[in-house]
């Protein structure tokens, strides 16, 4: 299953003051933070897929996230209907770096083909299994480095994700939701 590049922009968005260290705090001692991402236009995501939070935009940009597809949230059609439509996806975060030292766009163009990493605009692209593989390695590497108190929780993570993808695969291939 190829991965999901989410995007995030500070200086289009920013988060509620202390969120982002909350979210490291959590991660940092193995609990999951839940929340809704905006995917664009994109009409769906599968559940068990691996997201990859990418910050764009001034200063470092890189991956600052890594997470799993839980659900498709609903649009935001009912809060303005005269807004361009954009959906969610619920995104469980398992690991969350510091904003000013992410997985670096250039060494992702670099050991990741297959990605256009420089080009990428809009939150909610795939990107194929040969890249999504680089990229989890690269980023369990700089996980070690940057956020070492996360180092105990990386299999744990890595094994519920592939149980995850798993359950996705059987309840598509079954039928079953």
């Amino acid at each position: 299953m190829p991965a999901i590049v989410l995007t995030w922009n500070p200086q289009r968005w920013t988060f509620a003051e202390g969120e982002r260290t909350e979210q490291q705090v959590r991660t940092e001692s193995g609990r999951l933070t839940p929340m809704a991402w905006s995917i664009g236009r994109r009409r769906s995501v599968p559940a068990g897929q691996r997201a990859f939070l990418l910050r764009q935009g001034d200063g470092p940009r890189g991956i600052v996230a890594t997470g799993w597809t839980r659900d498709l949230v609903e649009d935001n059609a009912a809060e303005d209907p005269s807004a361009d439509k954009t959906r969610y996806v619920q995104v469980d975060w398992d690991f969350v770096v510091d904003d000013a030292d992410p997985l670096p766009v250039a060494l992702l163009a670099e050991r990741a083909p297959g990605a256009n990493w420089n080009s990428i605009r809009q939150s909610g692209v795939d990107i194929p299994d040969t890249a999504a593989a680089v990229v989890e390695t690269l980023w369990s590497a700089h996980v070690r480095a940057a956020a070492p108190r996360h180092l105990r929780y990386l299999s744990r993570w890595r094994r519920r994700g592939e149980m995850r993808r798993a359950g996705a695969r059987a309840s598509v291939s079954t039928g079953k939701d």
